[in-house]
């Protein structure tokens, strides 16, 4: 009897190994076409949320819009698709779901602070606020990020969006589509005052990997690989202004308008075709350039590097301070957002922790996202 049991025993055993290695197969599986949220995303907390609500209570259509977008500018991290629809449900509610405006509004407000959206809760964002002009729900598809190589949640989409009409559909839907996660959420200052700074210096040269064909792959060629996967990234903006830190620190574009093509062609061909990094990394000297000067409205700032400093201050300190000093309508009015090409190289490894922390720092203390590019 104990034999026969024994054996029951290993056979059930056996059975519940091979389904939980057969479930997490599966799961490795879809994760090779669904990109995660960054963990280093910040989100509002709950409290505050339904401290804000409480504050809405009774107020005109103008003064609810103006408490979430002070609140929104005041709290500097991202909302969940819980708190926007929290939101949502306790403004102004049209007897005809097509002119809702408020609530169109209320995502425009929020726009630049919506986190990482899937499939399902944008669905449940697009039922509430409908798609009268299609701006709103734009931003909402413009967050989602497991429709990359998800037949089912595209099928989806489509029928959500045919259900509510929305005509700018046939807009976004391509492009969309073609993004995973992180350059989707990556850039979403739609019509803002945008910045970039580009590190061109002599650390990013630095052989980050070796090809199979036994070529070197550099720091640099990481970040112009990230650069053609964004060519299309002042298309839709109103003003740009750049930074090239190195030998071409000097040559910079202070508000560009997105109509200035020729502007935006130097750029491309400063960052695709630059045969030779050099120069040196003075981070400090850039960013404090872009936060002092009066005469832009930057939104958000863009800081492309691998975060080594090689001139000036590298202490995180220093950093913080210069933010915080920053005129308060300025500081409360700009994101900074990080991409770190810190891969290979020989320096100390309290640099490379440093030139890190550094970088997430920065995106962390203005709500902003950090990415590592790894390859």
């Amino acid at each position: 009897m104990n034999t026969i049991l024994l054996s029951i025993l290993a056979i059930t055993t056996l059975s519940t190994i091979g389904l939980t290695i057969g479930l997490y197969l599966e799961t490795q599986q879809q994760d090779l076409y669904l990109e995660v949220p960054s963990p280093y995303i910040r989100f509002i907390d709950e409290t505050e949320v339904d401290q804000l609500i409480m504050t809405l209570q009774g107020k005109s259509d103008s003064e609810q819009l103006k408490s979430i977008q002070s609140f929104t500018l005041e709290q500097h991290k991202f909302y969940s698709s819980d708190q926007i629809l929290k939101i949502l449900v306790i403004l102004k509610e049209s007897v005809y779901p097509q002119y809702n405006q408020v609530r169109n509004y209320a995502i425009e407000v929020m726009k630049p602070y919506i986190g990482p959206l899937t499939t399902a809760q944008a669905q449940q964002i697009l039922k509430i606020i409908s798609a009268s002009d299609g701006i709103a729900s734009g931003v909402v598809v413009s967050q989602i990020y497991d429709l990359y190589g998800n037949t089912e949640n595209q099928q989806s989409l489509n029928m959500t969006l045919a259900t509510y009409d929305n005509m700018l559909y046939k807009q976004i839907i391509n492009q969309q589509y073609a993004k995973n996660f992180y350059y989707n959420f990556l850039i979403t200052s739609e019509g803002k005052h945008v910045a970039f700074i580009i590190d061109q210096s002599k650390t990013m040269a630095t052989v980050a990997q070796i090809r199979s064909d036994g070529t070197n792959l550099t720091r640099y060629d990481l970040l112009r690989q990230f650069s053609q996967n964004r060519n299309d990234i002042f298309q839709s903006f109103t003003a740009f202004s750049y930074i090239l830190m190195g030998n071409y620190t000097d040559f910079k574009c202070n508000s560009c308008p997105t109509g200035s093509y020729e502007q935006r062609k130097a750029m491309n061909s400063f960052v695709l075709n630059v045969l030779h990094n050099g120069g040196e990394s003075n981070i400090y000297q850039q960013l404090n350039y872009f936060l002092s000067n009066p005469y832009n409205q930057i939104t958000d700032l863009y800081i492309w590097s691998d975060g080594i400093i090689t001139e000036g201050t590298s202490n995180i300190n220093d950093f913080v301070n210069l933010i915080k000093e920053t005129n308060s309508q300025r500081r409360n009015n700009i994101r900074i957002n990080t991409v770190s090409f810190l891969v290979g190289g020989n320096e100390p490894q309290s640099v490379k922790d440093n030139s890190t922390q550094l970088l997430k720092t920065l995106a962390d203390v203005t709500g902003g996202t950090f990415i590592q590019v790894s390859s």
